[in-house]
């Protein structure tokens, strides 16, 4: 059976939106895009309307950026597990803008402390990505960013 055509789709376009920007910036242009994104993330989901719809988008971009820095870690040795992004995000109905904010800097902290362990170990094999393909330790941490930096867009602010 064939490519169908979302999956011909995405075989065009990771590799010109995810791996040559990263691979492109390498990991000072990389890990420098993380940081300035971190804020302007951090502002948007801490400026947000506390309603189920920002809550909800909030925690998709934690939660997903924890999955991918869980992808990420089979570069520094970890077996890789299959899985969702969904266990990654916080946990609590209750959660404040505030709260979810402080959630990010976090999750984003972490991110940046793998950008250097990742430098060191020059891991070259492609870590699988679930609906992207295989990707590089740089197009990983670029469509990290993207990912955090679109997504928080759509955040409605109060």
């Amino acid at each position: 059976m064939g490519m169908g055509l979302r999956e011909r789709i995405m075989e065009l376009a990771v590799p010109f939106f995810v791996e040559r920007p990263g691979q492109r910036k390498g990991y000072s242009g990389v890990r420098a895009d993380l940081e300035r994104t971190a804020g302007t993330v951090a502002e948007r989901i801490g400026w947000a309307q506390p309603t189920p719809a920002s809550v909800k988008t909030a925690k998709h971009i934690i939660g997903l950026e924890r999955w991918g820095q869980r992808r990420l870690e089979v570069a520094l040795g970890k077996p890789l597990h299959i899985d969702e992004h969904h266990p990654y995000k916080p946990q609590g109905q209750e959660l404040s803008p505030d709260d979810l904010r402080k959630e990010f800097e976090a999750t984003r902290k972490r991110t940046l402390e793998l950008v250097g362990q990742l430098e060191q170990k020059n891991y070259a094999e492609k870590i699988p990505h679930n609906g992207l393909g295989p990707l590089s330790v740089l197009g990983w941490l670029n469509y990290l960013n993207t990912h955090a930096d679109w997504e928080s867009r759509r955040l409605k602010h109060r």
